[in-house]
């Protein structure tokens, strides 16, 4: 019986010791913010990566886009030149390649804060001739207007964004005999 009544009497003592709680408290407060500090640095390091591959997507936009206004300058100079753009080069899906900085230069004359870097890059057009457009012509002759369908294509070649690439699709309809 004397056990039990020390064991009893050493007990309460232990649990109104208070000596080391602090440190306990703090320990814990500490672990739950460096998790909290590991979690946001990766959510930021996410954020980086997505800003950056929009970045690489808008330049690959820009240039496809350019691309396209090649092929169509293209056309109207073989239309200007011949009378029929139906044999430009491109046509009939045949690839133009583009001088991309000449694309660049255009792109970067619209301001100083937009320079792009276009080394690295296939940038080109294709155009492909649809034939006379239907129900553009009233009389029984012929239709004059004829449709065609210009891709522009940009591709990185090298680099970590390799094999990057876009393809803008655009319709073009252009009057002629």
């Amino acid at each position: 019986m004397k056990q039990a009544t020390a064991q009893n009497r050493t007990s309460p003592r232990l649990l109104k010791n208070e000596d080391g709680v602090a440190i306990i408290a703090v320990m814990l407060i500490l672990v739950v913010l460096t998790i909290m500090g590991i979690a946001s640095t990766n959510v930021s390091n996410t954020e980086i990566q997505i800003a950056g591959s929009h970045a690489v997507y808008q330049q690959n936009f820009y240039l496809a886009e350019g691309a396209v206004t090649a092929g169509i300058e293209a056309l109207e100079a073989e239309l200007a030149a011949n009378g029929d753009p139906r044999g430009v080069s491109g046509s009939d899906n045949q690839a133009g390649i583009i001088d991309t900085d000449t694309i660049a230069l255009n792109i970067n004359s619209a301001g100083a804060d937009s320079k792009i870097d276009v080394t690295n890059h296939t940038t080109e057009y294709y155009i492909d001739y649809i034939g006379a457009s239907r129900g553009s012509s009233l009389g029984v002759t012929s239709s004059k207007v004829h449709e065609f369908s210009l891709y522009g294509k940009d591709q990185i070649d090298a680099g970590p964004n390799k094999n990057s690439a876009i393809v803008i699709n655009a319709g073009y309809l252009m009057a002629f005999k």
